[in-house]
């Protein structure tokens, strides 16, 4: 694929969500890889470089801001097309046709459920669908940078220079 071929049509919805996780696979992997450059090579390296400009926040700093202010962006964009309004009545839809299947299914005659079981049925498919889990997701190591109330935190820049730089050289890694 050329850069910039263009991809069948896509809901305006599902490519916001897949940025927004695509975004947040970002943010994720620069957080990591400032604490790779901290672990290798101190906390003052790692948060600034000396530049012909003076002392500038140090690419990964720089990166991960940029990429943490993308990801707020999308965030507001989603909550602003009422994308999770969508996704609860998508989710609200399935579990009434799962409903229906399972009813139609205990119901078949073909089945042939006696009256006791008929009346146990239901309760038993409540224990065993309870028992199922929310989500099949990983938890996310990523810094947690979501609020109470859904939002994404916003930390100055500025939070990441507070640190006074002891030495000027970056070394290259030897593992690299």
């Amino acid at each position: 694929m050329i850069y910039g071929t263009p991809v069948e049509q896509i809901d305006p919805g599902e490519a916001v969500l897949q940025e927004l996780a695509r975004t947040a696979g970002h943010v994720q992997w620069l957080y990591e890889k400032m604490q790779e450059v901290e672990d290798d090579y101190g906390k003052d390296t790692a948060l600034q470089q000396s530049t012909k400009l003076g002392r500038t926040p140090a690419v990964w700093v720089d990166l991960y801001y940029r990429e943490r202010q993308h990801l707020l962006s999308v965030a507001k964009t989603a909550a602003s097309m009422g994308i999770q309004e969508r996704q609860i009545r998508l989710a609200e839809e399935q579990g009434r046709l799962l409903a229906d299947v399972i009813r139609s299914f205990m119901q078949d005659p073909d089945l042939g459920l006696s009256p006791e079981q008929m009346v146990k049925a239901p309760e038993l498919m409540r224990r065993h669908l309870a028992a199922i889990p929310m989500s099949t997701k990983p938890k996310s190591q990523a810094p947690s940078i979501l609020l109470e109330d859904g939002l994404l935190a916003d930390t100055p820049r500025e939070d990441f220079l507070d640190a006074e730089v002891v030495d000027e050289t970056f070394e290259d890694d030897p593992e690299d």
